[in-house]
């Protein structure tokens, strides 16, 4: 493993952490997540999120958690998609949460993969 992808992996692990505090505060309930302490999200359209709840007016809501490293991967752009595909069909929402600063980096796979951005927010953490 590269220096540069050790950094990536540590960098998504503080997110998720902070995103999961930050949507225990903000009232989300039923919060599954890829933590020790968290029931495993569901799998959707075939990927798995990083954190899932439903927000205080029973909205479920998708987040995947990445820095400039993972967004430039094809599996990335291909798990994104499908939850906002997802999202669409169902009436969830995608959220993509990413170090403050990238919120560009997102937006530009966004287009360059074609996908919606129906039901689909950046967050930066």
């Amino acid at each position: 493993m590269s220096k540069n992808q050790s950094q990536a992996d540590e960098l998504r692990q503080d997110l998720l952490e902070t995103a999961c505090e930050a949507l225990i505060e903000g009232g989300f309930r039923n919060i599954k997540g890829l933590l020790d302490e968290l029931a495993e999200p569901d799998t959707v359209g075939g990927y798995q999120p990083d954190l899932q709840g439903e927000n205080t007016k029973g909205v479920v809501y998708y987040f995947v958690v990445e820095t400039e490293v993972t967004l430039a991967l094809l599996e990335t752009a291909e798990r994104v998609n499908a939850l906002a595909e997802y999202a669409v069909e169902h009436g969830c929402q995608c959220v993509i949460i990413v170090p403050e600063g990238d919120e560009g980096v997102a937006g530009a796979m966004l287009e360059e993969h074609d996908i919606p951005e129906d039901n689909l927010d950046i967050w930066e953490g």
